[in-house]
């Protein structure tokens, strides 16, 4: 007979994208996404599918010197919600509804909703409008964080090499 393997945690990988300010980039890189404290679905880490839709996102005098992370989000469970999503949306909340992320679309591109920022592999800029930024960015990754991941070194050569080619 056949045996039936008990499903394990859905994977449901997509490349998605963050625009965020230089500081706050580099402190991802550094350490991963920290959820946020509020948004149209709670605190929780928002993507968009596209890198076109990120920047008109990253609202702020200083967008203009935005950095786009790209990262390789393990979406699991994904629920829509309607425009507006909900802002007293908690993580124990998105479980009982069965939903590992929340997807909703705000008027300008779907927006996916992540709780859990373990969910978040493999983050590397893609883009910073500004130059001096992605040299520092580079630079601050090669000496590496208090040796937390080991996966740092390489993962800032690989960004040197991304944004070296995105500069020259």
């Amino acid at each position: 007979h056949h045996h039936h393997h008990r499903p394990g945690p859905t994977r449901n990988i997509m490349t998605l994208y963050h625009t965020t300010s230089p500081a706050a980039a580099s402190a991802i890189l550094g350490s991963g996404f920290r959820p946020g404290h509020s948004g149209w679905c709670g605190g929780a880490i928002y993507f968009a599918d596209s890198p076109k839709a990120t920047f008109t996102k990253a609202i702020g005098s200083d967008s203009h010197t935005g950095v786009i992370l790209q990262a390789n989000v393990n979406l699991g469970r994904v629920c829509k919600m309607a425009k507006h999503c909900d802002m007293s949306m908690t993580p124990q909340k998105a479980n009982a509804m069965g939903c590992d992320t929340i997807e909703f679309n705000p008027g300008d591109g779907n927006e996916f909703v992540i709780y859990d920022s373990r969910r978040v592999k493999a983050i590397k800029p893609i883009w910073s409008a500004d130059r001096a930024t992605a040299m520092t960015l580079s630079s601050e990754l090669s000496k590496g964080t208090d040796g937390k991941e080991s996966t740092n070194t390489a993962l800032s050569k690989e960004i040197e090499s991304t944004v070296g080619a995105a500069i020259h």
